[in-house]
């Protein structure tokens, strides 16, 4: 993961126009000319590196949107937004939400702000440290606690038949310091929640075809998103439904 280890102010920022003697930016996204502010420019460059450096399609990303389009009763707006189209509902869905501020700035989250996040990193064993796999985490932090709800090893819970590629998960999971929980409970817990994830003794997470690359505006690999953090989320459930039990 090296290779997005990156300064978002190193970011190449578009073409700047003069319009009535003050500079803008012309916006990639809103197609429009855009004054030039110290949080303007951080926003400018955070869509170049979505755009250029991860590949996110420009039609999935939306600047400065109303949050009552979301059902959110509040008059603020979200400074970028990554969306995902649903066909079936014909509905728009936010994968990821993104607040720019100028530099100087201090960003203080206040109330019950809950973040969740899914990345890949390196992974191995303190006794076999030469023996590097490939870990997908979930990742939340809810403000009062920052934790990883899922650590999956790619290499021990991925199928591959043909070129399809099945993501799996054992289902162990343990309960902060009472120490494991039982996959007994946990697949009864998620079986009211979220069915089409049991098989078997395993959690199926969904599949992708291995024939080109993946890109992040595809239903298959949307849903394969979904699947990791609602089961990530779904765990953290049970962890505390475990707790209030002990």
């Amino acid at each position: 993961m090296k290779d997005l280890e990156v300064s978002i102010s190193t970011q190449p920022l578009p073409p700047v126009f003069e319009r009535q003697g003050r500079r803008c930016y012309l916006d990639p996204v809103r197609k429009k000319l855009i004054y030039i502010t110290p949080e303007e420019t951080v926003r400018q460059q955070v869509l170049s590196f979505l755009m250029k450096r991860l590949k996110v399609p420009v039609k999935m990303i939306i600047e400065e949107e109303p949050l009552v389009h979301y059902g959110i009763e509040s008059r603020g707006r979200a400074d970028l937004l990554i969306d995902k189209y649903d066909p079936e509902k014909n509905e728009l869905h936010p994968l990821c939400v993104i607040e720019c501020k100028a530099r100087h700035i201090m960003i203080e989250y206040k109330g019950n702000a809950e973040i969740v996040s899914m990345g890949l990193s390196p992974y191995s064993r303190h006794d076999s440290p030469k023996k590097a796999k490939t870990a997908i985490c979930v990742a939340i932090d809810n403000e009062k606690e920052t934790h990883h709800a899922l650590q999956l090893v790619a290499d021990d819970n991925i199928q591959i038949v043909g070129n399809r590629i099945d993501f799996y998960h054992h289902g162990r999971i343990a309960v902060g310091n009472k120490g494991s929980g039982k996959v007994e409970g946990l697949r009864a817990f998620i079986a009211g929640t979220a069915p089409a994830m049991i098989d078997g003794k395993r959690f199926y997470l969904g599949s992708l075809v291995d024939d080109h690359l993946w890109n992040l505006d595809e239903p298959d690999v949307m849903k394969v998103i979904e699947n990791f953090i609602s089961y990530g989320l779904i765990r953290d459930e049970f962890r505390a439904y475990v707790k209030g039990r002990i």
